[in-house]
Protein backbone atom coordinates (compact mmCIF):
# COMPACT_ATOMS: atom_id res chain seq x y z
CA UNK A 1 0.00 0.00 0.00
CA UNK A 2 1.36 3.65 -0.61
CA UNK A 3 2.61 5.43 2.04
CA UNK A 4 0.23 8.27 2.97
CA UNK A 5 1.69 11.34 1.74
CA UNK A 6 1.29 9.47 -1.72
CA UNK A 7 -2.71 9.63 -1.07
CA UNK A 8 -4.45 12.16 -3.05
CA UNK A 9 -7.73 12.75 -0.18
CA UNK A 10 -11.14 13.64 -0.80
CA UNK A 11 -10.62 17.66 -0.56
CA UNK A 12 -8.24 17.07 -3.48
CA UNK A 13 -10.20 14.75 -6.26
CA UNK A 14 -10.97 17.79 -8.56
CA UNK A 15 -7.97 18.88 -10.11
CA UNK A 16 -7.01 21.94 -12.04
CA UNK A 17 -7.22 21.61 -15.47
CA UNK A 18 -6.28 17.60 -15.73
CA UNK A 19 -4.89 15.97 -18.58
CA UNK A 20 -6.85 12.84 -19.16
CA UNK A 21 -5.73 9.74 -20.65
CA UNK A 22 -8.20 6.54 -21.48
CA UNK A 23 -7.51 2.68 -20.75
CA UNK A 24 -9.77 -0.16 -21.16
CA UNK A 25 -10.68 -0.59 -17.06
CA UNK A 26 -9.92 3.01 -16.12
CA UNK A 27 -9.57 6.81 -16.83
CA UNK A 28 -6.11 9.05 -15.53
CA UNK A 29 -6.31 12.44 -15.19
CA UNK A 30 -3.40 14.01 -14.34
CA UNK A 31 -2.38 17.65 -12.96
CA UNK A 32 0.76 19.41 -11.85
CA UNK A 33 0.91 19.98 -8.06
CA UNK A 34 3.86 22.01 -5.99
CA UNK A 35 4.64 18.72 -3.45
CA UNK A 36 8.27 17.18 -4.86
CA UNK A 37 6.05 13.84 -4.80
CA UNK A 38 3.28 11.78 -6.50
CA UNK A 39 -0.29 12.15 -4.76
CA UNK A 40 -2.15 9.22 -6.09
CA UNK A 41 -6.69 9.09 -5.32
CA UNK A 42 -8.38 5.83 -6.80
CA UNK A 43 -12.32 6.21 -7.26
CA UNK A 44 -14.01 3.82 -7.34
CA UNK A 45 -18.05 3.61 -7.74
CA UNK A 46 -20.99 1.13 -6.39
CA UNK A 47 -22.24 1.19 -9.74
CA UNK A 48 -18.69 -1.16 -10.41
CA UNK A 49 -19.65 -3.37 -7.55
CA UNK A 50 -21.85 -2.87 -4.75
CA UNK A 51 -20.00 -4.88 -2.46
CA UNK A 52 -17.16 -2.64 -0.41
CA UNK A 53 -14.40 -5.42 0.09
CA UNK A 54 -14.22 -6.54 -3.34
CA UNK A 55 -14.07 -2.07 -4.46
CA UNK A 56 -10.76 -1.76 -1.56
CA UNK A 57 -9.49 -5.43 -3.14
CA UNK A 58 -9.57 -3.79 -6.56
CA UNK A 59 -8.24 -0.22 -5.04
CA UNK A 60 -5.43 -1.83 -2.78
CA UNK A 61 -4.35 -3.64 -6.16
CA UNK A 62 -4.11 -0.35 -7.63
CA UNK A 63 -2.35 0.91 -5.29
CA UNK A 64 -0.07 -1.51 -5.27
CA UNK A 65 0.74 -1.71 -8.77
CA UNK A 66 1.06 1.99 -8.37
CA UNK A 67 3.86 1.73 -5.78
CA UNK A 68 5.95 -0.88 -7.59
CA UNK A 69 5.99 0.52 -11.06
CA UNK A 70 5.63 3.88 -11.10
CA UNK A 71 8.27 6.92 -10.04
CA UNK A 72 6.90 8.38 -6.80
CA UNK A 73 9.61 11.32 -6.98
CA UNK A 74 7.06 13.74 -9.87
CA UNK A 75 5.24 16.59 -8.20
CA UNK A 76 1.77 15.35 -10.30
CA UNK A 77 -1.65 14.65 -8.83
CA UNK A 78 -3.35 11.32 -9.89
CA UNK A 79 -6.58 10.54 -10.09
CA UNK A 80 -7.56 7.21 -11.59
CA UNK A 81 -11.42 6.64 -12.18
CA UNK A 82 -12.40 3.11 -12.45
CA UNK A 83 -14.44 1.68 -14.86
CA UNK A 84 -16.59 -1.65 -14.61
CA UNK A 85 -14.49 -4.25 -17.13
CA UNK A 86 -11.65 -4.19 -14.09
CA UNK A 87 -14.12 -6.49 -12.44
CA UNK A 88 -13.00 -9.61 -15.02
CA UNK A 89 -9.65 -8.33 -14.37
CA UNK A 90 -7.02 -10.51 -12.00
CA UNK A 91 -4.21 -9.08 -10.06
CA UNK A 92 -1.25 -9.66 -12.88
CA UNK A 93 -3.19 -8.04 -15.74
CA UNK A 94 -3.94 -5.19 -13.26
CA UNK A 95 -0.57 -4.68 -12.42
CA UNK A 96 0.51 -4.73 -16.04
CA UNK A 97 -2.45 -2.37 -17.20
CA UNK A 98 -1.07 0.17 -14.52
CA UNK A 99 2.53 -0.46 -15.41
CA UNK A 100 2.15 0.61 -19.19
CA UNK A 101 -0.59 2.98 -18.24
CA UNK A 102 2.10 4.55 -16.10
CA UNK A 103 4.95 4.81 -19.12
CA UNK A 104 2.21 6.56 -21.53
CA UNK A 105 1.66 8.90 -18.63
CA UNK A 106 4.84 10.06 -17.98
Amino acid sequence: MLARKFRLGAKFIKLTRPQTFAFLPFIIKKSLNSANHLRVGVIIGVKISPKSVERHRIKRQIMESIRLNWNLKQGADIVIIVLSPIMKLNNHTIQKEIAGAGRLVF
